[in-house]
C-alpha cells in the first residue's frame, strides 16, 4: 500500500507581511473616513439648523406685530443690548449678536441650532441664558449650583440680517458667516482674512472681531464678492430667508439673491449683515 502525499500550500512570511500591511491600510482609510463628518451631511445639518431658527423667528413674531428681536426695544422684551444691536456701527451692532438669539430662549430648543456642524471655531454652549453688556461667556447672576454661564457670540455660528423684515421675503435673515467682501470690495477677494471666515470672527479667537456689514444691493459685472470663503461648506453656504425657506447658495447665486432682496433701508444701508 502506498503512501498518499496531500500537497500543502501555505503564505510564506513575504506574502502574509504584504496581506497585513493592505489590510492595516484599507481599515485606517475606512476608520478616517467614518471618524470624519461628511461635508454633504453637516451641510445638511446647518440647514436643518436654520429651518429650526426660521420657525423660532417667526413665532418669536407673531407675539411682536411681526417685528424680529433685533427691531423690538428691550422694555417690549427684545435683547438687553437692542440699542447698540440697531445703532448701525460695524462693531457695536455685532457684539450683541448672541442676544437676538437669546430672547427666543422659549422657540429655540436648544443652543446647538446656533452651531453650524462645519464650523470647527464655533463653540456649541449648554443653554440660551443672556446678560446685560455681555461680550463673552459670564457667569449668570443667580445661576445656582453648578454655576452656569452666559451665551456668546464665540457660540454662534450665523449672521443675522440688522433690518430683516418679513415684508420682504426675500431678504436674508440668517446664514453661514463665512462670507467675505462687501459691494465696497467687488473686485478684491481675500479669502484668508480673519483666519479665513470672512468679514469677522469670534471675539477672543485671536483672529478677528464680530462686524456690521453693508452688503449692498449692486455688484459690478466683473464683481467677486462677497462671496463665500472655503472655510464652512466647501465655499458654498447656506442662507435663512425672511420667509422662512433654506436657500444653498454658490457665490454668485448669494450675489444675486442680494440684489434681489428687496432691501431699500438707507442707513446703515441695504442688507446691512451682523457677523459673531
Amino acid at each position: 500500500m502506498k503512501n498518499q502525499s496531500k500537497e500543502r500550500w501555505a503564505f510564506t512570511l513575504i506574502e502574509l507581511s504584504v496581506v497585513i500591511a493592505i489590510v492595516a491600510i484599507l481599515a485606517a482609510m475606512c476608520l478616517t473616513a467614518l471618524a470624519r463628518p461628511k461635508p454633504r451631511a453637516q451641510r445638511a445639518g446647518c440647514a436643518n439648523n436654520l429651518k429650526q431658527q426660521g420657525i423660532a423667528f417667526a413665532t418669536w413674531a407673531m407675539n411682536q406685530n411681526d417685528a424680529y428681536p433685533m427691531s423690538v426695544p428691550t422694555a417690549r422684551g427684545g435683547p438687553p443690548n437692542q440699542t447698540q444691536i440697531m445703532a448701525g456701527t460695524p462693531a457695536g451692532s455685532a457684539y450683541y449678536l448672541y442676544q437676538i438669539f437669546g430672547v427666543m430662549s422659549n422657540e429655540v430648543s436648544s443652543a446647538r441650532l446656533l452651531a453650524c456642524p462645519a464650523d470647527l471655531d464655533t463653540v456649541v454652549h449648554s443653554n440660551l441664558l443672556i446678560v446685560l453688556n455681555a461680550t463673552r461667556n459670564v457667569e449668570v447672576p443667580g445661576s445656582g449650583i453648578p454655576v452656569q454661564y452666559s451665551l456668546a457670540d464665540v457660540n454662534c455660528s450665523y449672521f443675522v440680517g440688522l433690518d430683516a423684515d418679513d415684508n420682504y421675503p426675500s431678504m436674508l435673515l440668517c446664514g453661514d458667516r463665512n462670507i467675505y467682501g462687501s459691494a465696497a470690495l467687488d473686485t478684491l477677494l481675500n479669502t484668508t482674512i480673519n483666519n479665513g471666515y470672512g468679514d469677522a470672527n469670534h471675539p477672543g479667537s485671536g483672529a478677528g472681531s464680530p462686524a456690521m456689514v453693508v452688503m449692498g444691493t449692486n455688484f459690478a459685472a466683473n464683481a467677486v464678492s462677497p462671496a463665500w470663503t472655503g472655510k464652512i461648506h466647501q465655499n458654498q453656504g447656506n442662507v435663512l430667508l425672511c420667509d422662512g425657506s433654506v436657500q444653498q447658495l454658490t457665490s454668485p447665486r448669494l450675489r444675486t439673491q442680494l440684489v434681489n432682496s428687496g432691501d431699500t433701508t438707507a442707513v446703515p444701508g441695504p442688507n446691512a449683515l451682523l457677523f459673531p
